[in-house]
């Protein structure tokens, strides 16, 4: 039987709750959630990847449906500060999320898509030799809004290779990323990317960046690309290398797959007076995700302000007392003078975040502590 979860769940936003005349207690909230997120977890059908999908018993499965409905029928924030995703969670345990990921417990993402081409390498041969190349995307870490995604190949490199100077990147590349089943629905989410390779062990891997992609955790990827240049300009700041790419193989490879990873995102709601580049301001929201951090604050309506207020974030502090220095953000937003955006990402940060390790935040000299 196929399911269409589009149909079966509507997507549960982050900053909806039910309204109620009864509430439960923060501390409620959150043994009540752990409880049933826990149960889902332990019941819901194994990945295909470790064993086949079990039978669920009905009576379990309808006393979980029904708690999770209970607790946000009495206001509990979907996908709240401790950044669940309850349809996620939900579709695992009912076995029908139709994802191509399996979600460790650390936030890594397992994907299962691969794609081999029988193409003509000239890595040895200038006259080319017919020689069979795969390319799979293996693993990803990301949020609600962008990803991380490796692409491991079993291609050897030239003996010349110079890793100072030289890379190699596909001829073409094309990245679509899907709401929903492309099939039935063809629309394109619009989003950014970046496409860089590196070298581990001697093999040559890729690493997909996608950002500013809503909801790409419940997302249809296709990626599809061409053929693959050896670049000598890696180290080249003043143009000095003019060399033309050189071609090392010619082929193509589609991939595609089915995204349903929780997002793993902290998200802290206050109201904290922060001077930032002279201007005073309110800090509103702290969302961390491994990915990066974004910051929402607002100004005193009848003291407009005028160009870029940059919401700079300090350092982040673990639990086991290690900081990361920062210093600095990735972009800004201003709008009508009041609201203002800011957003750090790994392009300043330099890493992945672990989330569930974060203490705090420092930000214009001020700690927010989650």
């Amino acid at each position: 039987m196929t399911f269409d979860i589009d149909s079966l769940l509507q997507d549960i936003y982050d900053d909806e709750t039910l309204s109620f005349t009864e509430t439960l207690s923060s501390e409620q909230q959150s043994r009540i959630e752990s409880m049933i997120l826990s149960s889902i977890h332990q019941a819901r059908p194994l990945h295909p990847a470790q064993e086949a999908r079990q039978k669920l018993r009905p009576r379990k499965f309808l006393a979980l449906v029904l708690a999770a409905a209970l607790m946000m029928a009495f206001g509990v924030v979907a996908s709240a500060a401790r950044g669940n995703d309850w349809d996620i969670a939900l579709m695992e345990f009912m076995g029908i999320d139709n994802a191509d990921t399996l979600q460790w417990s650390d936030g890594t993402v397992q994907i299962q898509a691969s794609s081999v081409c029988s193409g003509t390498d000239y890595t040895q041969d200038t006259a080319g030799k017919i020689q069979s190349l795969k390319i799979a995307a293996t693993s990803s870490i990301g949020d609600k809004n962008a990803a991380y995604i490796r692409l491991d190949t079993n291609y050897t490199l030239p003996e010349n290779f110079d890793p100072e100077h030289d890379y190699i990147l596909p001829g073409n590349t094309s990245v679509n990323v899907y709401a929903k089943n492309p099939q039935k629905s063809p629309s394109i989410t619009t989003c950014g990317t970046i496409f860089t390779s590196m070298v581990e062990d001697g093999k040559l891997f890729f690493l997909l960046y996608i950002s500013d992609c809503p909801k790409i955790n419940k997302s249809y990827v296709i990626l599809d690309f061409e053929d693959l240049y050896l670049y000598h300009d890696k180290a080249d700041t003043d143009n000095s290398v003019s060399a033309e790419p050189e071609l090392l193989y010619k082929g193509s490879w589609s991939l595609h797959w089915k995204y349903a990873y929780r997002s793993n995102v902290k998200r802290i709601r206050l109201m904290k007076p922060l001077q930032l580049e002279g201007v005073k301001c309110w800090l509103t929201q702290v969302e961390v995700s491994p990915l990066g951090i974004r910051l929402k604050a607002f100004v005193n309506p009848l003291h407009r302000i005028s160009g870029t207020v940059w919401l700079n974030i300090d350092k982040v502090t673990y639990k086991d007392g290690t900081v990361l220095e920062i210093g600095g953000s990735s972009t800004a937003g201003n709008h009508n003078g009041i609201f203002l955006e800011g957003y750090c990402g790994t392009d300043v940060i330099k890493e992945v975040l672990n989330v569930d390790e974060i203490v705090s935040i420092t930000v214009g000299g001020e700690e927010i502590r989650f």
